[in-house]
C-alpha cells in the first residue's frame, strides 16, 4: 500500500500546477494597457509667447507664459520649427528637474515634449498715436494688464510706448513688439532705462 503521505504530496503538486495554468491563461487574455513613455501622463497644452534673450548669456529663446512667468526651453521634439521673438507657440513641457543655467532671467527650464506655431511673429508697422484705442496691440495690452496711464517716448528716431500699471509695467516699441518691463514698483534695469528716454508724453491716463 502506497504511503499516504506521498498521495498527499502528489495532490498537491497537481492543484498547484492547474492553478498556475489558469492564472498564465488569464492574463494571456486580458487586454494590454497603454502606458505612457516612462510611465508619464501627457502633460497639458499652454500657450505663450516667444521672445529673444540672446543678449543675456546662457538664455536665448525663452516662452513668456500668460501670467508674466519666462520658462527657458533646453530641448525641443525632433523637426521643430526654428522660433525667432513676436512668435506665438502652443505647446505641452515637462520641467527640466535640477537643470542648471547660467541664463537667471527664467522662473523654470523644460523640456518641450509638443509644440505648435500659432504665428510668425510678424508685427505691425511703427505708429505715432494719440489714441490708444487707434492701435489694436495697444487696446489688447490696456485689456491685458490694466494699466493706468500710457506715456510716449522718442527712441532712435522713432517711438517707444510705456504702460505703467499697478501690478507691471510694460515698455513696447512703436510696432507693438515688447522691450522689457518692471514687476511693481521694481527698480530694476528696465525702469533706468525708462527714466533715461527723452521726449516724455502721457497720451494716455485712465478714467477714475
Amino acid at each position: 500500500m502506497k504511503n499516504p503521505f506521498y498521495l498527499l504530496l502528489l495532490l498537491m503538486v497537481l492543484v498547484a500546477c492547474s492553478s498556475k495554468k489558469k492564472i498564465v491563461q488569464d492574463n494571456a487574455d486580458a487586454a494590454p494597457e497603454e502606458v505612457q513613455p516612462n510611465n508619464r501622463p501627457m502633460p497639458d497644452f499652454y500657450e505663450a509667447t516667444v521672445i529673444d534673450k540672446s543678449e543675456i548669456d546662457g538664455c536665448g529663446i525663452l516662452f513668456r507664459m500668460e501670467d508674466g512667468r519666462l520658462l527657458r526651453p533646453v530641448s525641443f521634439p525632433p523637426m521643430s520649427p526654428e522660433l525667432k521673438g513676436g512668435m506665438s507657440v502652443s505647446f505641452a513641457y515637462y520641467t527640466a528637474k535640477e537643470m542648471v543655467t547660467i541664463c537667471m532671467a527664467e522662473d523654470e527650464s523644460i523640456n518641450v515634449v509638443q509644440l505648435v506655431l500659432l504665428n510668425d511673429g510678424k508685427q505691425d508697422p511703427c505708429i505715432h498715436v494719440s489714441d490708444p484705442y487707434d492701435a489694436v496691440w495697444m487696446e489688447k495690452v490696456i485689456s491685458d494688464i490694466n494699466p493706468y496711464s500710457i506715456t510716449r517716448y522718442d527712441y532712435k528716431d522713432q517711438f517707444v510706448y510705456y504702460f505703467t500699471g499697478a501690478q507691471r509695467s510694460i515698455l513696447y516699441k512703436c510696432n507693438g513688439e515688447l522691450i522689457c518691463d518692471v514687476p511693481g514698483k521694481a527698480l530694476n534695469d528696465c525702469a533706468r532705462r525708462v527714466n533715461e528716454l527723452p521726449g516724455k508724453k502721457i497720451i494716455w491716463v485712465m478714467n477714475e
